[in-house]
């Protein structure tokens, strides 16, 4: 990207404007440049572009004069097309001459819609930098500015050690869902696609936190100083392990050292589809993003003839009744959870006796209630701590309907923000499921990450 950049200010006047994260480069220029700039994308990458309007994919640079003014675009996004898709983004603001001012219809640019020429000048007029950002010397207050890290919880149901241990506990009497098979432990190395889809899209982060009670994989290189692995044991008293219980675990997640305030909880199923920033999930002022489900699904009372997913969220929305008196009936969606540390301490020291029941049920219980996917989001909302956003987001389960053809439009071009191949009650037994899941991921993210080591493939 910097040559390209170099390229053009020695030939046009570019604009450098702040961005909202390390993966994305924000420029303008005049939209009478756009030909010429065309030509230097070519030039430097020496391999096809994708041009990324608000309206979509446009792969024909040629003719895309034309095909701008169809769309009337408000801004354009640039990336290399094949290869390592990742990396940064080229965000690009097309200015217009309106006498007085330069104009753009990128209506999200918050730095500068309209650059008047009385701040301008003449540098508008001839080929060089228009570094405003180092002009000013300030970030933008919207531009989220603190560390935000990542934490996964990770399970391997192949994993010797796990596997006796979870022998001694699984035919328990109680009702859990998770005694019926290994569906929920199944591993088919999903996390190693998160992880890529993670430094594909969100290179951005701090530090990556996996917690587990099974050996890390063997292709995982723990050498980073960017990942650290957490065993139970660490952040989970002893009286409560060993634990297979998710909602146990999730109880602890603030407890794991040096946790950064904000971080973003996601499961080893969740993957990133497309670009994120920092702004996906928390406003510069700390305010979190809760990506909740628009309508409202968890009416009525725990019932054992129900789903268990359902009545964690009402054992939840009991809690939420009886502190704040409100009805809430949204989920969060299968999708990274933004969370904040101190606002866990809180709803760890209020619901001290809900959050017991968790701890001490070994397995997913009747009287669960749902911590990180329901309770939190609600209380954070409630206490002005977060605020409910709907990020385009796909569920997609061994048992959907057109399950095959849902798969092929998980692509970066598609308005899709992120994405997650949850499993069934017994899709650990469906194995056209099981193939069908390595082949695409495989497929849609082909570059190996950072944290993996050279020497070990992927196994099929």
């Amino acid at each position: 990207m910097r040559r390209l950049l170099e390229l053009a200010s020695a030939q046009m006047p570019v604009v450098l404007m702040p961005s909202r994260c390390d993966s994305e480069i924000c420029i303008g220029f005049r939209e009478r440049d756009i030909a010429a700039f065309h030509k230097l994308l070519e030039a430097c990458f020496s391999l096809p572009v994708s041009c990324f309007s608000d309206r979509g994919v446009l792969q024909d640079l040629a003719s895309f004069r034309g095909v701008l003014r169809a769309l009337e675009s408000r801004h354009l996004v640039f990336r290399p097309v094949g290869g390592d898709k990742g990396g940064a983004s080229l965000r690009v603001s097309l200015y217009r001459d309106k006498g007085g001012l330069f104009d753009t219809r990128d209506r999200d640019n918050v730095f500068a819609k309209h650059l008047y020429k009385s701040t301008v000048g003449d540098r508008f007029d001839s080929a060089g930098f228009l570094d405003f950002e180092q002009d000013i010397g300030l970030p933008h207050e919207s531009f989220v500015q603190f560390p935000i890290d990542v934490v996964y919880t990770w399970v391997n149901h192949e994993d010797p050690d796990w596997r006796k241990l979870v022998a001694e506990y699984h035919d328990q009497d109680n009702y859990c869902t998770d005694r019926m098979g290994f569906s929920r432990f199944f591993n088919r190395d999903e996390i190693r696609f998160s992880l890529r889809s993670l430094m594909l899209y969100m290179p951005w982060v701090a530090h990556i936190h996996v917690v587990s009670n099974c050996s890390p994989p063997d292709w995982l290189d723990l050498s980073s100083d960017r990942i650290s692995w957490v065993e139970h044991g660490e952040i989970i008293p002893e009286a409560y392990l060993p634990t297979f219980n998710s909602r146990c675990i999730e109880t602890y997640l603030h407890h794991i050292p040096e946790l950064s305030e904000h971080f973003i909880y996601m499961n080893d199923d969740v993957f990133v589809n497309k670009h994120q920033g920092p702004a996906a999930f928390f406003l510069s002022n700390g305010i979190g993003l809760s990506n909740m489900e628009p309508y409202g699904s968890v009416l009525g009372e725990a019932s054992k003839d129900d789903p268990d997913f359902v009545n964690g969220a009402r054992n939840a929305a009991k809690l939420m009744s009886q502190r704040f008196g409100v009805l809430a009936t949204q989920r969060h969606k299968h999708a990274p959870v933004a969370l904040r540390r101190s606002v866990l301490e809180e709803i760890e020291g209020e619901f001290a006796a809900a959050l017991a029941v968790n701890r001490r049920n070994k397995f997913r219980g009747f009287d669960d209630a749902s911590f990180t996917s329901f309770l939190y989001h609600h209380y954070a909302y409630q206490t002005s701590r977060a605020i409910f956003v709907d990020l385009p987001s796909e569920l997609l389960r061994s048992s959907s309907r057109k399950r095959d053809s849902k798969l092929n439009v998980l692509v970066e071009s598609s308005d899709i923000c992120f994405f997650c191949l949850n499993d069934d009650l017994t899709s650990d037994q469906d194995r056209v499921w099981d193939r069908r899941v390595k082949e695409f991921l495989e497929h849609r993210f082909i570059a190996p990450c950072e944290f993996e080591a050279t020497n070990v493939s992927v196994s099929t």
